[in-house]
């Protein structure tokens, strides 16, 4: 579980870089954060489980990483399953962190 939160970690984080790169200043960033991480705090499994959504929105579910992260999670918890065993989740996270870092590059300046 730690391998997967640290996973997790390094893909959100990149989110971060990416707002933070977007926001021209303090006062914009709760709100770029926040529609970022409050679909996918809704979406994503985290309180509710995908399978109870319209086939619409399980769709959209199932493309975002938070989603990913809390199927692996739960099935290592819970199934007693190993990293291996959730390798297809942790390949669209490692997808995700590629492409997240990629626009990060992009967008993100010290200052």
């Amino acid at each position: 579980m730690l391998v997967l939160s640290f996973i997790g970690l390094i893909v959100f984080m990149g989110f971060g870089f990416i707002v933070s790169g977007i926001a021209r200043s303090d006062n914009t960033i709760p709100p770029l954060a926040n529609l970022i991480t409050l679909p996918q705090f809704l979406i994503g499994g985290t309180f509710f489980s995908v399978s109870v959504f319209p086939v619409w929105l399980q769709w959209i579910a199932k493309i975002m990483p938070l989603t990913h992260l809390n199927e692996a999670l739960r099935d290592v918890a819970f199934e007693g399953k190993s990293l291996w065993d959730v390798r297809m989740e942790i390949t669209i996270l490692l997808i995700w962190g590629l492409v997240i870092y990629a626009g990060a590059i992009k967008v993100f300046k010290w200052e």
